[in-house]
């Protein structure tokens, strides 16, 4: 059934008034306003025109659409009828840029950086202009359970546990189909690192939904958290990493003594033992003693059932990051920074969460030519891997050798973290930088 829409006045050329009035944007008369819209004011509709907006955001799960134009021949969202009050109320030029968008902050997550998510989240819902988006913060707890808020709540309180009581704890395919239907997500910013949150696991749920989200996609997220698949990748391609020997918990449990032998053979001591899924340096080791060997390999397999035994490399410890804007942009690699850990023997957990417990140095006392190499290789890495909004990339510099460690597709977002730290330095505030990261979700959802 088709709505038939007011047609507007005969006589009135609203761009021939544009014209008259010297550039200043004219308001159709108050006769017409009466006759085809039924309201008394051009204060009264816009008013009006908010509520309808709002009202259809909630309804659909689909971007608002481009115009009313394209609501009346396409319908609205994923092909739903246009409502009358839409077609009636919405003007042509009305975009998804008009209104604030609606944005899912996902934080939390069952992996070893749970507590880490929880701080990058809190930092990001303060940090987004509330007049630009509104925000409704998703813890999921250790049990993958989603936790939604009530409508009307603004912040989190930082112990998501307490407040469980009043919150909602959904299973997965639910809670997504309640941000959609309920709360009209737009955009999903996932805060979430280590594994479920930046493994592809939530870009898959997301990615089944169509619902846009930031950061890398299900595969390149994958991959980047895969230390082992990342490095055969960085070989592939004429990259430099440190020698490396991987092994699972059944192999080392069979012939612990032959992958030993096999170790000192190949990578001699020392040696740096991981876990090969896993983010933060969560289960990393230094071995410099045979004997600590069997403890570091125990902790890394606590993490994950593959381990990998990498060359210790001696030398400066570099990130570098990548912001990718989409659309017709290309990807730019942020000034470089170089760390030094004040208390710590290499960038662990600690010294990359605790405030004062790292120097970092920006741009890295270095040649400028190895500096713009340092780039080179983190856009590399970027593109290798098929990232998409953001990465950051660590490596060591030894003499002039570059050796690529690992990329991360989820950088840390808290008041110690690096990534902001770079983009600082070339004039972009964390608030635009936000802005960036949700608009290159949008711009990857319409590509």
């Amino acid at each position: 059934m088709r709505v038939r829409v007011p047609s507007p006045a005969p006589r009135f050329d609203f761009r021939e008034k544009h014209r008259r009035t010297g550039g200043r944007r004219a308001a159709p008369p108050t006769k017409w306003l009466v006759k085809n819209l039924k309201v008394k004011s051009w204060s009264i509709f816009t008013t009006r025109l908010e509520t309808i907006s709002c009202e259809i955001t909630n309804a659909i799960s689909q971007p608002f659409p481009k115009s009313a134009r394209a609501a009346r021949e396409g319908g609205v969202g994923g092909g739903m009828p246009a409502p009358p009050s839409l077609l009636a109320f919405v003007p042509d030029k009305f975009s998804m840029n008009d209104r604030k968008r609606n944005v899912v902050v996902l934080i939390g997550g069952p992996s070893a950086e749970h507590d880490v998510s929880l701080a990058t989240g809190r930092v990001i819902l303060n940090a987004l202009d509330k007049t630009k988006y509104n925000l409704t913060p998703v813890t999921i707890n250790k049990d993958r359970k989603w936790l939604l808020p009530p409508p009307d709540r603004k912040f989190l309180s930082g112990d998501e546990n307490k407040e469980e009581k009043s919150l909602v704890a959904l299973e997965t395919g639910n809670a997504i189909d309640k941000l959609k239907s309920e709360r009209g997500a737009d955009v999903v910013f996932i805060a979430m690192h280590g594994t479920y949150g930046e493994d592809g696991t939530v870009q898959g749920f997301l990615e089944m939904a169509g619902v846009p989200y930031t950061g890398s996609g299900i595969l390149a997220s994958a991959l980047a958290m895969d230390k082992l698949k990342s490095s055969e990748l960085f070989l592939f391609h004429g990259l430099k990493v440190p020698k490396y020997l991987n092994f699972s918990n059944k192999q080392w449990n069979k012939g612990k003594d032959k992958i030993t032998t096999e170790m000192n053979e190949k990578i001699s001591l020392p040696c740096v033992i991981k876990p090969s899924n896993c983010g933060s340096s969560v289960g990393i080791t230094i071995v410099r003693k045979i004997d600590d060997l069997e403890n570091a390999v125990q902790l890394a397999f606590s993490y994950d059932d593959i381990v990998l035994a990498q060359e210790y490399i001696s030398g400066m410890e570099v990130t570098c990051a990548v912001l990718d804007e989409g659309g017709d942009k290309e990807p730019i690699a942020l000034p470089p920074m170089q760390i030094i850990p004040k208390d710590s023997e290499f960038f662990d957990y600690h010294a990359k969460y605790t405030p004062g417990a790292t120097e970092e140095i920006t741009p890295p006392r270095l040649p400028a030519e190895i500096i713009k190499k340092i780039q080179e290789n983190a856009l590399q890495v970027h593109k290798i891997i098929g990232c998409s909004g953001m990465s950051r990339t660590d490596m060591i510099v030894s003499e002039n050798d570059i050796f690529v460690l690992e990329t991360n597709t989820i950088p840390g977002m808290t008041e110690t973290s690096l990534y902001p730290q770079a983009a600082a330095a070339v004039g972009i505030s964390f608030p635009e930088l936000l802005d960036k990261i949700i608009q290159s979700a949008i711009n990857r959802n319409q590509a």
